[in-house]
């Protein structure tokens, strides 16, 4: 159970009704990697169409490349001339090292939190994304794995017309668009 006191006592964690963690396990890779190979191999009927050639490409022989990890970094640096000399020539996918995997996931994460809160507000409800946080705190009350990490905790609940903070108010579209 994720108590307010863990979320640094934010109004948004104290009025909620519910508390959604959301992880990120880049020590999972392996596991959906060959989930997504079974699924797509068992949606092959004759032969197998480009899409899923190419799909059994990404997650048979991309993913294992790219997210693979060896004690003496020697796939990393691999990955590091791979995407160096390929992207000399044309635009190429750049998450090589460690950090950059890392953003991947945790932007998929975000994305899936967007997705989950866009349904919330579908449904009638309220949300409220937190970042402020004990993640130490709250890996331990989740008794969560070793490699896992906290992305964010969603707030869900019914909201009320005054919101957390007083009336809402957004930063407007001209200063946070921009056309090219």
């Amino acid at each position: 159970m994720i108590s307010e006191a863990l979320c640094l006592d934010q109004r948004a964690a104290k009025t909620a009704k519910h508390m959604v963690v959301f992880v990120t396990r880049r020590d999972k890779w392996r596991e959906r990697a060959k989930w997504n190979l079974e699924k797509i191999k068992e949606n092959i009927v004759g032969e197998p169409t480009k899409l899923q050639k190419a799909s059994l490409q990404y997650y048979g022989k991309l993913m294992p490349f790219i997210y693979v990890k060896d004690p003496f970094g020697i796939m990393s640096g691999l990955r590091l001339l791979i995407s160096f000399f390929m992207g000399l020539r044309k635009p190429f996918f750049r998450t090589v090292g460690s950090c950059k995997q890392r953003i991947v996931v945790h932007k998929s994460c975000a994305l899936a939190a967007q997705k989950f809160i866009l349904s919330i507000a579908a449904e009638g409800f309220h949300t409220c994304p937190m970042e402020g946080f004990d993640e130490k705190q709250v890996k331990q009350a989740l008794k969560l794995p070793l490699g896992s990490e906290k992305n964010m905790i969603v707030a869900v609940g019914k909201g009320t017309e005054e919101g957390v903070w007083g009336s809402r108010f957004r930063v407007t579209n001209d200063e946070v668009t921009f056309m090219y």
